[in-house]
């Protein structure tokens, strides 16, 4: 579940959904395009950036504006996409953890995604988090520890 300061969204087995938060009772499907399970959802101040690890519905990332409007289609097609993290100083640059160990990033909302690192092949990505007190994220995998990268 991911929140917006006038909306609250969720990915389920059946896609992706949103509420308005003064009324959280009429939920409407986001994008007919994602409409596999959600295994990773990130919401930005213009971004929605929604991932999936199904098969065999597609497996990949999506990115939305906020109204649901695809804006890259398919990325990352085939790739079992099921982390997220946004860097606290600049919305811009997401990071994206996938099921082979593989991190990508962006650094302008999604338009270009460049790998950065893939020597986590074999573990999944449990987690990303940036440190908001240096350059450095913290990668945690679900079988081969923690590791602290300048990415």
């Amino acid at each position: 579940m991911e929140f917006d300061a006038n909306d609250v969204y969720v990915g389920t087995d059946n896609g992706l959904y949103r509420a308005a938060r003064a009324d959280p009772t009429e939920w409407l499907r986001v994008n007919d395009l994602v409409g596999g399970p959600m295994h990773a959802l990130l919401v930005t101040a213009d971004r929605i950036y929604a991932g999936s690890d199904n098969f065999p519905s597609p497996r990949g990332l999506w990115i939305l504006d906020l109204d649901g409007a695809d804006l890259y289609g398919l990325l990352l097609d085939g790739t079992g996409v099921i982390r997220f993290a946004v860097d606290p100083v600049n919305s811009a640059h997401v990071l994206v953890g996938t099921r082979i160990g593989e991190i990508y990033a962006t650094t302008n909302s999604g338009s270009e995604l460049t790998l950065v690192r893939t020597s986590l092949t074999g573990a999944h990505v449990a987690a990303i988090l940036f440190d908001d007190s240096s350059d450095q994220v913290i990668l945690g995998t679900g079988s081969l520890g923690m590791y602290v990268e300048s990415i």
